[in-house]
Order: structure tokens, then sequence, then C-alpha cells
């Protein structure tokens, strides 16, 4: 019955601690003759490569003193490092490569042996599913390419 209680009463605690206390959620600025940099870096919307080029130039002229807002510079580098940067270019270039890709796939044909193990499913987590173990290219037709599995035959595209 102690034990009981004692783990009940640990429960919340370990609720709790899974909650995320963000680091910092609003910045005010607090003198007028902070850099460009540090309230550039701090807005909901800020724009990276402006952001370093401030920081920069800040410390073109300044003497580097390290403090709370270089250490979050830090920080939210590397945060955005981590996030893949979307531009309108790269959107374009990638959406012409998928249709490129999508144009020249060509579906794969079984070719033989068409049976299989049926009670496959009853003993396996991925009933007709087979290791590919050769990929070859047709000597007389270089668009066709054939793949050899274990246990699902041969296939061609």
């Amino acid at each position: 019955m102690r034990l009981l209680f004692i783990i009940f009463l640990s429960i919340p605690f370990s609720l709790f601690a899974q909650f995320e206390t963000p680091y910092q959620s609003t910045y005010t600025i607090t003198s007028e003759s902070e850099p460009l940099w540090i309230t550039e870096m701090y807005k909901t919307d800020s724009d990276p490569g402006k952001v370093v080029d401030l920081y920069d130039e800040y410390y073109k002229t300044n003497t580097f003193i390290k403090n709370s807002h270089t250490q979050y510079y830090k920080r939210w580098l590397r945060s955005i490092s981590r996030e893949v940067q979307s531009s309108p270019s790269l959107d374009r270039k990638y959406k012409e490569t998928q249709n490129q890709i999508s144009t020249r796939t060509e579906s794969w044909t079984t070719i033989g042996p068409i049976d299989w193990d049926h009670d496959a499913a009853a003993r396996s987590y991925a009933p007709g599913a087979a290791h590919v173990y050769t990929i070859e290219q047709s000597e007389a037709n270089n668009d066709v390419v054939y793949a050899g599995t274990a246990n699902a035959g041969i296939w061609k595209t």
C-alpha cells in the first residue's frame, strides 16, 4: 500500500518534468544604445542574413564583449542552421527536378516466377518483400534495367 502511495505521489512530478520552458519568450528593448543586430535578431520574422551582416559590421568597429545577447546569438545561429531555408528559386528548381524524375521513371514489371509464398503473411511483417541482390542494365537496350530478388523473382523496367 505504501509503495502504491509513493508511485501515485511521484506521477505528477514526472509529468511536470516533461514540460519545456522556453529560453526567452519575448524581448523588449531596454535602451536605445543597443546595436541593431540585437533588435533584428529578437524579431519574430528576422532575416538571418541581415542579422549576421549587422553582427559582423558591429564587431568590426567595437570590441567583442561576451554577454547574454552574444550567447543567444550563437544558440540562435545553431538553431536556424538545422532548419531548411526555403527560397523561391530553390522551390522552383526542386519542382522542376521532381517533374523530370517523374517523367523518366518507368514502372517495374515482373518477368517471373509469378508464384510466391502466400502463407508468408502469417510469418513475416512484410509478406512478399524480398531483398534485391542484383541490378543489371540490358546490353541490347540501355533503357531497360533488370532487378533480381531473393524470393520475388526477376523484374524489369
